[in-house]
Formats: C-alpha cells, sequence, structure tokens
C-alpha cells in the first residue's frame, strides 16, 4: 500500500467535501443541469445504441437517472466517491 506522501487525491477528504456540499447542491446546480440537458440532447441524436453508461462523479443525482430512462441506453452505474451520495439514487446500479 502506499504511504500518504505518495497519494495524488486524499479520497476521504473529497468524501467528506461532496457529503457537506449535498445539502447547499440544490441551489446552485443550475450549471450541472445545463451541461446534462445539453449532453442528453446530443445522445438522442445519435443513432447508436449504448449497452452500458457510466456517471462518475454522479453524487448530485442529475443524470444517471435522465440516462437511464433513455431507450438507447441499457445499464448505467453511478459512480461517486460518496456511498452516502449514491444512496439517494433509484434506479442505476452504484458503484463507490
Amino acid at each position: 500500500m502506499a504511504s500518504d506522501e505518495n497519494l495524488l487525491f486524499d479520497r476521504q477528504l473529497l468524501r467528506r467535501r461532496r457529503e457537506r456540499f449535498r445539502e447547499e447542491a440544490a441551489s446552485v446546480d443550475f450549471l450541472l443541469r445545463r451541461a446534462g440537458e445539453d449532453l442528453l440532447d446530443r445522445l438522442d441524436m445519435v443513432l447508436r445504441e449504448f449497452p452500458l453508461a457510466l456517471d462518475l462523479g454522479a453524487g448530485h443525482g442529475l443524470l444517471a437517472p435522465a440516462l437511464a430512462a433513455r431507450p438507447k441506453i441499457g445499464r448505467v452505474i453511478a459512480a461517486d466517491a460518496s456511498p452516502v451520495l449514491l444512496a439517494g439514487l433509484d434506479g442505476v446500479d452504484k458503484l463507490a
């Protein structure tokens, strides 16, 4: 196992910050919502089907359920450093 000096990211600190931000996220998620809407609009124009989609950093919970609702997308996996944030997502597989 690597020593603390060799860590690129402090994962525990990241997890704590994301969980703390959860309460405030709804008031400042306009940019995430806009980016998600743009992504979904572009995805709707693609003819290809995707058997698997990964929402990396899914803790905000905006994109994974919308992806799962698309008929061209099969399985959706929501991944986040915080299991607490993933607990609120329904209808998708979760990876913490």
